[in-house]
């Protein structure tokens, strides 16, 4: 195609191509940086006029959110509201649930944080057992409800079928029992 084209035709194509490049370019890369670049400098303009204050304080409220939230998890056995022993024995009685087995399981460590999770063993129906596991989740602050196992079996004595429902509930160390 370009064998038989004189050199001043190659030479102007070439130089719209080159055109046509140039216009593509701009309009896709070029220009969405530029106009990023313009975002920054007012940004950075924004922040130079005296508004850090604005944002130290919606940092501080973001923290102090945080910090609620945390709190609910964190083992504090010696406020009744967070002993997981009481609060689980009245739900017990609430639900007519039988608690039977209470042990702390494992220690983890997944960053920085100490987990302790403690796993309780209950038995009763489902839908019992179920309405104790809503009341721990959603009304005490006794820590995070991780996991559940229900179980039936089959008693051979009284050959009755009975559920038992594992929950395993995490709290947060805090930082002074970790050594």
């Amino acid at each position: 195609m370009l064998k038989g084209m004189p050199s001043r035709k190659k030479l102007k194509a070439l130089w719209i191509g080159a055109l046509l490049m140039i216009f593509v370019c701009y309009s896709f890369s070029f220009s969405k940086t530029i106009q990023q670049y313009k975002i920054y400098r007012q940004s950075k303009n924004i922040l130079s006029d005296g508004n850090e204050g604005y944002d130290i304080l919606s940092l501080e409220q973001k923290n102090r959110v945080l910090n609620e939230v945390v709190d609910q998890y964190i083992l504090d056995t010696a406020d009744n509201s967070k002993n997981l022993l009481s609060i689980v024995a009245r739900l017990c009685n609430e639900n007519e649930v039988i608690l039977k087995e209470y042990k702390p399981t494992t220690f983890t460590v997944p960053d920085s944080i100490r987990l302790l999770t403690r796993s309780l063993v209950l038995e009763g129906t489902f839908k019992n057992c179920l309405k104790l596991v809503y009341s721990l989740e959603t009304q005490s602050k006794i820590g995070h409800v991780s996991s559940l196992l229900f179980k039936s079996y089959t008693n051979p004595t009284e050959t009755k079928t009975t559920l038992n429902c594992t929950v395993y509930v995490q709290n947060i160390l805090p930082p002074l029992h970790e050594k």
